[in-house]
C-alpha cells in the first residue's frame, strides 16, 4: 500500500510560480533554510513518498518536516499578500492593530479609513463590519466634538451594512440549499413553482457584488428547477452582462466567472452554437489557473464542455487523446472533483462511445455508474442507464430473451417512482423483442423511434 504524507501532497501540489517564491523565500535573510530547502527540494524530485529516501544522517526528519510546512504557508501568505481586495483589506486591518498597539493613533485611525474605503468600493460587507466595529471602539476613546451623535452616525451604518449583509446570506443560503436538493436525489422531487429572485435584488447598482452574484444563481437555478430552460438561458446571459459590468471584481473571483462561462456554454449546445462554444472554451484557457483548485475546477468545466461537443458534433476527432486527458485528470484532481460531476462525464462518455456503437466502451462506462449507485447525486443518470444497459446487451448478443431483464428494471424503476411514460414504452420495446424474429426485431427499434420523433419526452434524462 502507497504511503501517505499530507506535506508531501502539498509540495506536489504547489505551481511552478509557488514552487520558485517558496525557494527564494528560503534563501533571504541572514539565515539560509538549508536543511528546509534540502527537505523541499528532496520532496519536489519523488514521484511518490519515501521516507526512507528523505531520511539523511544526522538529521531529524520529522522535526524538519515540521519546519517545512510552517514554512511553506509563511512563504505563501506572503506571496499572497495584497493579492486580492479582500486581502489588501484584511492586510490593513493588521497594520491598524500594530500602529495601535505602537501607540500610533492618529496612523492607525487613518488605516482604519483607508480600509473602510476600499471595503465599501468593493461592497466586501463582512470587512466593512469588521472595520466599522474597530472605529466604533476608538471614537469612544478620542476627543469628539458630539460624541453622541458620531457614535450614532456610526450605528446607523452598522445597522445599514447588517441588513445588506443579512439580505446577502439569505439569498446565498437559499441557493445553497436549493442546489443540494437539486443536485442528489431529493432535487427529483423539488417544487416548481418557485418565483425568480425580484429584479430590485438584481438590477440594484447599491446592492453588494456578491448579493447580486447569488441573486443570478438563484435565479437561474430556481428556473432550471422549474423546467424553464429559457428563463435559465436568458438568466445566464444577465449574469455574463453583470460581470462584463464588474470587470474590477474578474480578479478576486476568476475561479467563479470561469465556472459562469462553463455553464453559460452549456445552453448554447441546444442553439447548436458550436463556435461560440469553442470561443468560450478558449476563454476559459486563456485565464491562467493560480493553484490546484483552479486547475481542478477548470478541468472538470472544460473536460465536460469537450465531451459534449463530441457528442453533440457526433465526431471521433481527437476522442482517443480527450479521453487520456480525462482519465489522467479524474486521477489526478480525484479530491475536487464530485460524485454528481464525476456521474455526468461518465454518462458524457458513456453516451459518446454509443453513438459511435462502441459497445464494449459503453458496457464499461455503464458498470463504473452501476458500481457506484450507493452515492445518491445525479440519480437520473443512474436510472437511464439500467435502459442502456439492456441495448447494450442486445447489441453485444449477450442474451437473447430480456424477460428477467426487464422484469428487474421495471420493478427497480417502479421503486425509485421513476417509472414514467417513456420508460415504460422502452421496456414494452424489449418484452416484445423476446418474441420477434431476429429479421423483424429492427422493425420494432424503427417504431420506436417514430413515436420518440413525434413527441415523447422524459423530464428525467440528465440534461448534460
Amino acid at each position: 500500500m502507497e504511503e501517505h504524507d499530507v506535506l508531501f501532497d502539498l509540495v506536489k501540489r504547489l505551481t511552478p510560480d509557488e514552487y520558485r517564491f517558496v525557494e527564494q523565500y528560503a534563501l533571504c535573510g541572514r539565515k539560509q533554510q538549508k536543511k528546509v530547502l534540502d527537505l523541499l527540494r528532496s520532496m519536489s524530485a519523488l514521484k511518490t513518498y519515501d521516507k526512507r529516501r528523505l531520511e539523511t544522517a544526522g538529521t531529524n526528519l520529522n522535526s524538519t518536516k515540521h519546519l517545512l510546512r510552517l514554512f511553506i504557508f509563511r512563504a505563501l501568505r506572503a506571496m499572497r499578500d495584497g493579492e486580492t481586495a479582500d486581502s489588501q483589506i484584511r492586510g490593513m486591518i493588521l497594520d491598524y492593530e500594530i500602529l495601535y498597539e505602537k501607540g500610533m493613533y492618529a496612523e492607525a485611525i487613518r488605516v482604519l479609513r483607508n480600509a473602510e474605503k476600499l471595503a465599501r468600493e468593493h461592497r466586501n460587507l463582512p470587512r466593512l463590519m469588521e472595520v466599522l466595529g474597530w472605529q466604533k471602539h476608538r471614537i469612544l476613546e478620542s476627543e469628539t466634538k458630539d460624541l453622541v451623535k458620531v457614535i450614532q452616525k456610526k450605528n446607523e451604518e452598522c445597522v445599514t451594512t447588517a441588513d445588506a449583509l443579512q439580505q446577502q446570506w439569505g439569498l446565498m443560503n437559499d441557493y445553497h440549499l436549493l442546489f443540494a436538493k437539486y443536485r442528489t436525489q431529493d432535487g427529483l422531487m423539488l417544487p416548481t413553482d418557485l418565483e425568480p429572485v425580484p429584479a430590485s435584488v438584481l438590477e440594484n447598482p447599491e446592492a453588494a457584488f456578491q448579493s447580486r452574484l447569488y441573486g443570478y444563481w438563484l435565479s437561474g437555478l430556481r428556473a432550471r428547477v422549474r423546467g424553464d430552460l429559457k428563463a435559465a438561458r436568458d438568466n445566464q446571459e444577465q449574469l455574463l452582462q453583470f460581470w462584463k459590468a464588474n470587470k474590477n471584481h474578474l480578479k478576486d473571483w476568476q475561479t467563479t466567472y470561469k465556472i459562469m462561462l462553463a455553464n453559460y456554454a452549456v445552453y448554447l449546445f441546444p442553439e447548436q452554437d458550436y463556435g461560440q462554444i469553442k470561443a468560450l472554451l478558449k476563454e476559459i484557457g486563456a485565464l491562467k489557473a493560480k493553484n490546484f483548485n483552479e486547475e481542478a475546477e477548470i478541468f472538470q468545466n472544460v473536460a465536460n464542455l469537450k465531451l459534449l461537443l463530441q457528442l453533440n458534433m457526433r465526431t471521433k476527432t481527437g476522442l482517443p487523446e480527450l479521453v487520456e486527458e480525462i482519465e489522467a485528470g479524474l486521477e489526478r484532481y480525484a479530491a475536487k472533483i464530485n460524485a454528481a460531476r464525476q456521474f455526468s462525464i461518465w454518462c458524457n462518455l458513456m453516451l459518446t462511445y454509443f453513438i459511435h456503437e462502441d459497445y464494449r466502451k459503453v458496457w464499461e462506462m455503464i458498470q463504473k455508474i452501476v458500481e457506484h449507485r450507493r452515492f445518491q447525486v445525479r440519480k437520473e443518470i443512474q436510472y437511464i442507464t439500467r435502459l442502456l444497459e439492456m441495448v447494450v446487451y442486445y447489441e453485444l448478443e449477450i442474451w437473447d430473451t430480456p424477460d428477467s431483464m426487464v422484469i428487474t428494471v421495471y420493478r427497480y424503476l417502479d421503486r425509485k417512482e421513476e417509472l414514467t411514460e417513456f420508460k415504460k414504452r422502452v421496456l414494452g420495446l424489449f418484452t416484445q423483442l423476446g418474441s420477434t424474429g431476429i429479421h423483424l426485431r429492427q422493425g420494432k427499434f424503427a417504431e420506436l423511434l417514430s413515436e420518440l420523433n413525434q413527441g415523447w419526452t422524459d423530464k428525467t434524462v440528465a440534461d448534460d
